[in-house]
């Protein structure tokens, strides 16, 4: 294959957009997602991913934005909150964490800052009565609870490493002490919900995890509580019913089987 490759659905929506040389992905690669806005956003040379990869959530917000080096990822990794903001950002070499990897607030304030050492975390750094991270704390044999307070006392992020991984409740808090991110992981894998915030408190995102698969439905919704877009999941792929609503009423029903669309109704 050689050339200009579009995918649309039977209403001539883009799915996807790409192009070929001597039947390898070539330049931009773009997926577009239920609600027909950006859902992946690559760059290839002879094949491999070089360059920034873009995802994005069904909302069409920029999630993720990661480097690689021909096929590898190699650099930055930068992840967002819905309006914007980085969640947290950290950079790997050869595929592993190295250096600092920090997490944020919704207005961009860093709340810790977890040092890697070959993605082993040694230290991290939190908050001081003054909001500085310059407070030093060890994590022996790569465990323990972390834990970085605003200077007005209220829990800024928590969660919990067990011998390098992640396990049990995450939650970063506004300084106000209003949730804006909220997960779970077992074994370092995401399980159960991840919750996204608006700060108004309703929420604007929740996902559901098994073993960090995309597992059961799907939820946005507009910053006033109005549903946005519900969508099915099975083994991390879309499948069933995807609903797109307009002022809070079903406007769109897309079924899915294994990530391929099959069906639209209006």
């Amino acid at each position: 294959m050689d050339g200009i490759y579009l995918r649309k659905d039977k209403y001539n929506n883009v799915l996807i957009e790409a192009e070929y040389k001597n039947g390898a992905l070539q330049n931009s690669y773009k997926e577009y997602g239920p609600n027909n806005t950006l859902l992946l956003e690559q760059t290839y040379y002879n094949g491999d991913i070089n360059g920034l990869s873009k995802n994005y959530d069904l909302a069409g917000n920029l999630k993720i934005c990661s480097e690689y080096l021909f096929g590898d990822e190699y650099g930055k990794t930068t992840r967002y909150y819905s309006n914007q903001m980085k969640l947290f950002e950290y950079s790997q070499v050869d595929d592993d964490i190295e250096g600092e990897f920090i997490y944020y607030n919704k207005n961009g304030e860093p709340l810790v800052s977890i040092f890697y050492l070959n993605n082993v975390p040694l230290y991290y750094m939190k908050k001081s009565k003054t909001g500085q991270l310059t407070e030093k704390v060890e994590l022996i044999n790569e465990s323990g609870v972390v834990t970085s307070n605003y200077p007005n006392g209220k829990i800024a992020i928590q969660f919990t490493f067990n011998k390098g991984n992640k396990e049990g409740n995450f939650i970063i808090n506004s300084e106000l002490g209003k949730p804006e991110y909220s997960s779970f992981y077992k074994n370092d894998l995401l399980n159960n919900d991840r919750i996204e915030y608006y700060s108004n408190g309703n929420i604007y995102l929740k996902e559901h995890f098994v073993d960090n698969d995309y597992e059961g439905i799907q939820e946005y919704f507009k910053e006033d509580g109005k549903p946005w877009i519900k969508a099915e999941y099975k083994n991390d792929e879309l499948h069933g019913k995807t609903q797109i609503y307009t002022n809070g009423i079903i406007t769109t029903t897309k079924k899915y089987d294994a990530d391929s669309l099959v069906e639209i109704s209006k």
